[in-house]
């Protein structure tokens, strides 16, 4: 068994939401008092800890401290170069036919006129040793079991009949589910989508919180809610929301002819948390939370998944999680929570974020659009890697332009994704023509791979998720001092900066000094003598010269100390 599963159910606008947000302790559903605003399962995988568990099921903490990175030597160790992108020299760029790329800003295609290539752009090692591996900050975590150990007898043989040991855990966790109101009428006419979400997350249960309003009392509603449920064979709590004060406390004593033990307690005032808490672990048996071996705690990488609306983003959210996880419909507006959906690709664990389309601040006309696009802003600030959703047969809007310029100001590593192409198959259309549409509309974004898919087919799809695998170990990638000193004092020699106010601007030495992105300081004497455009001009030596060129990288210039002599550049460049 895996992680205990928690599902939070019950009829409209009882504080489902309220309570989900209250337990795990983030806004993470949105809450509102127009009924029907939930309509996709909403999880959290909330540590619960170890209280009440028996010693003999405990993993020792020394268990854990492998699934660490220790040092940043560990990080850097032992990885090799990726396989999926060709690097050129600076001599292969020309202008004949057979040059698959020119210097800047191009894609990588096996056939021009295939319409599900995947283009990477540029990753040159400009003067770069060719024997010189390329480092980065080690791969994905996968996930390990421990091996048995084998019983031996007081002779020291093994023993005829082995002798299992109980099954140990690491950590209790829960998976809280929040799903839509039962018996709902959705405005947009997803009542039965919504009911499928609902019927999906009672299926997948260990435990189901029936949540009623205790200031209503029972509800002819609340009763169709409890007959369905008497037909599970899972434990079921009572709990009493809107219990504000002792009076509610005990009104909500009505509640229990439904013969299932109640809880009151209160979202809103932050009452009953613990009470409500320790029933949630009593009801669940200690076996829900044998995992396995499986680590739980193992990093994982986020996805934000964004785009305007009707763009496929939860189609392709399905798509990878293998079933319906999200409501797919082509009334725009649809997604209204940011939903985190956990999978696995050969053996690694992804998290895909759903997010609401975007649109236009000047056409948030209500709370519930305010709050979506509020969550999916925090979506992309929260994510390692952005997929950035766009509908081929669509031009790029004034939105999208937004979305991308918001996605940069973040410094996350982004993919395009041109989704649908399997609409322009009929009509032959070269991914380069689109290619070259995007270059052209985001020129700053140079860098950022495209990826042409069929959401729906699943065309495409893993290759993406691979190239995302590259794009986040580019972005915990450190270069050495020594590399990054060598390759400024070749820029400085090839461009020297011009003079300011008849100063000539210096460079002593850089040094990178965060990842996530690649953080890039360069000591000067005069930190407002290097303009703009030849900040750039270092900016892109570092993006061609360094196998990072397809993430963001900050670049920061600090004036040097005055008791600081170091000088690794322009000292060297005088000589």
């Amino acid at each position: 068994m895996g992680v205990a599963r928690v599902a939070i159910i019950g009829r409209p606008n009882v504080g489902k939401s309220s309570i989900f947000n209250w337990l795990v302790g983030e806004r993470v559903s949105i809450v509102d008092s127009v009924a029907g605003v939930t309509r996709d399962r909403v999880s959290f995988l909330l540590d619960v800890g170890l209280d009440g568990v028996d010693e003999k099921y405990l993993v020792p903490e020394a268990a854990d401290s492998s699934v660490e990175f220790s040092s940043k030597t560990e990080l850097e160790a032992g990885v090799d170069s990726p396989k999926n992108v060709e690097i050129f020299e600076e001599e292969e760029f020309n202008d004949s036919a057979e040059a698959p790329l020119n210097k800047l800003g191009s894609e990588l295609t096996e056939d021009e006129n295939d319409p599900n290539s995947f283009l990477p752009p540029v990753c040159t090692r400009l003067g770069a040793d060719e024997n010189e591996p390329v480092d980065f900050a080690g791969e994905l975590l996968e996930d390990s079991s421990p091996s048995n150990a084998t019983v031996l007898s007081d002779g020291g043989s093994e023993a005829e009949d082995e002798v299992e040991s109980p099954p140990r855990i690491s950590a209790r966790y829960i998976e809280l589910t929040d799903s839509g109101g039962i018996g709902v009428v959705d405005k947009d006419d997803l009542s039965e989508d919504v009911e499928n979400q609902i019927s999906a997350a009672i299926d997948a249960a260990d435990l189901i919180l029936f949540v009623v309003d205790a200031r209503d009392g029972i509800t002819p509603l609340d009763q169709i809610v409890a007959e369905r449920l008497r037909t599970l064979r899972i434990p079921i709590l009572l709990v009493a929301n809107k219990c504000d004060g002792e009076t509610q406390d005990y009104d909500s004593s009505e509640f229990h002819c439904f013969g299932w033990g109640v809880v009151a307690v209160s979202a809103k005032q932050k009452r009953g948390r613990v009470a409500l808490m320790d029933e949630i672990m009593k009801a669940l048996p200690i076996s829900a939370f044998f995992d396995g071996g499986k680590k739980l705690g193992n990093p994982e990488m986020k996805i934000a998944i964004v785009g305007r609306r009707n763009v496929g983003k939860s189609t392709f959210v399905n798509t990878l999680a293998q079933e319906e996880r999200v409501i797919a419909s082509p009334i725009p507006g649809t997604t209204r929570d940011c939903v985190d959906v956990r999978f696995e690709m050969n053996g690694k664990s992804f998290i895909a974020i759903d997010t609401p389309g975007f649109m236009r601040k000047k056409s948030v006309s209500s709370d519930l659009d305010f709050y979506a696009l509020t969550r999916a802003e925090r979506s992309i600030r929260m994510a390692d890697v952005v997929f950035m959703f766009f509908d081929c047969s669509l031009q790029i809007a004034k939105m999208d332009k937004q979305l991308v310029s918001l996605i940069e100001s973040y410094h996350k590593p982004c993919i395009f994704v041109v989704n649908k192409w399997d609409k322009m198959v009929q009509y032959k259309m070269p991914t380069s023509r689109w290619a070259d549409y995007l270059r052209e509309t985001f020129a700053t974004m140079w860098h950022v791979p495209i990826a042409f898919i069929t959401g729906m087919t699943g065309k495409n799809v893993q290759k993406l998720l691979q190239h995302a695998q590259l794009l986040f170990r580019q972005s915990q990638m450190r270069v050495s001092t020594s590399k990054l000193n060598k390759l400024v004092a070749a820029a400085l020699n090839h461009t020297p900066p011009p003079l300011f106010h008849f100063r000539k601007p210096k460079i002593y030495y850089a040094t990178q000094i965060s990842v996530s992105p690649p953080t890039i300081t360069l000591f000067c004497n005069m930190p407002d003598a290097f303009s703009p455009s030849y900040r750039r001009f270092l900016l892109n030596v570092i993006r061609d010269e360094l196998p990072i060129g397809e993430v963001p990288i900050r670049l920061w210039f600090r004036k040097r100390e005055s008791d600081d002599a170091t000088d690794e550049i322009d000292a060297k460049r005088l000589s």
